[in-house]
């Protein structure tokens, strides 16, 4: 727009800062009449993460989390003795060989075995 100068530009970023406020009206209107509705809005896996999120829950993981940490990290120094001083991608490798998995699961990445190490 080679016409356009300052009054025109500002005309415009007002008109598009009014649609905006108008669509969030919209936007938050439709969201209340679908919660009333008894639609479950967001992630469900998120929401069942929510639910369970107590202290107790929390307390038992971190719980769960250090003595695997510290099994790992037995397992780390065995692999350690037996082949000598290996690369965190080669100790990921040898654990992912012998079938162990993270805590939540996963095979090991380089990453899991060096903040296994640093327990």
């Amino acid at each position: 727009m080679p016409e356009a100068n300052r009054l025109t530009i500002g005309m415009m970023a007002c008109l598009a800062d009014y649609e905006a406020q108008l669509i969030s009206e919209r936007t938050k209107a439709a969201l209340a009449i679908a919660k009333e509705r008894g639609t479950v809005l967001g992630n469900p896996r998120l929401n069942e993460v929510r639910n369970t999120n107590t202290a107790a829950a929390n307390q038992a993981r971190a719980v769960k989390s250090v003595e695997y940490g510290h099994n790992i990290k037995e397992v780390i120094s065995e692999i350690e003795n037996e082949y000598g001083e290996l690369s965190s991608r080669k100790i990921a490798d040898k654990l992912n060989e012998a079938g162990y998995l993270t805590a939540r699961g996963k095979p090991f990445s380089h990453v899991a075995v060096i903040r296994a190490k640093a327990l």
